[in-house]
């Protein structure tokens, strides 16, 4: 998400941290319920002080009144290896959020761009071919379950890196890096 303080911060809620860590083995501290307009983070990194001494961190056009520090940002950074910046950045810039405040941005905050198929012989929009498309914003760190019957098949796995998922390769969207975490135990 977008963030006044920080540029940006990695948004993240009780139950995405309690399936992650259900797959992971990573076991985690996880506040049960969140008040939706307050949020976990790094107070120095995201945070701004307002009149009343107490900090506030905006996202988008919502603010979140400081309720901690996330302290699971540095075991969660240190179980996901990803690449420079999420090892750079995690701790400062990931906040936890309420359940339904991170289904909120999941469904309102992604870019909608218009498009339209153009006619060859008219060169003109063709009639009835206008489509939205949505575009998850960079840097999004998705994780996923791979299971086998044994682990040796696991281990000759071989997934490409990066990998593009969507349409739209040639214009450069839908690359991500890809590394297979072992799970812990």
């Amino acid at each position: 998400m977008r963030s006044a303080k920080g540029c940006f911060a990695w948004l993240t809620s009780p139950l995405a941290l309690k399936r992650w860590s259900r797959l992971s083995g990573v076991e985690l501290e996880i506040p049960p319920e969140i008040e939706s307009n307050k949020s976990y983070f790094a107070e120095n990194f995201l945070g701004e002080k307002s009149n009343n001494a107490n900090s506030s961190a905006l996202s988008e056009d919502y603010v979140f009144h400081h309720a901690g520090e996330f302290d699971a940002a540095a075991r969660i950074r240190d179980s996901i290896k990803v690449d420079g910046l999420w090892n750079d950045l995690a701790i400062s810039h990931l906040a936890l959020v309420s359940d339904e405040i991170l289904s909120h941005f999941a469904m309102t905050a992604c870019e909608v761009a218009q498009h339209v198929v153009i006619d060859d012989e008219t060169g003109t929009a063709k009639d009835g071919l206008l489509f939205n498309q949505e575009n998850v914003p960079a840097e999004t760190l998705f994780y996923a379950a791979l299971q086998s019957k044994t682990e040796a098949a696991l281990n000759q796995l071989s997934i490409p890196n990066p990998i593009q998922l969507g349409g739209d390769a040639t214009t450069g969207l839908g690359f991500c890096s890809t590394s297979i975490a072992p799970q812990h135990e």
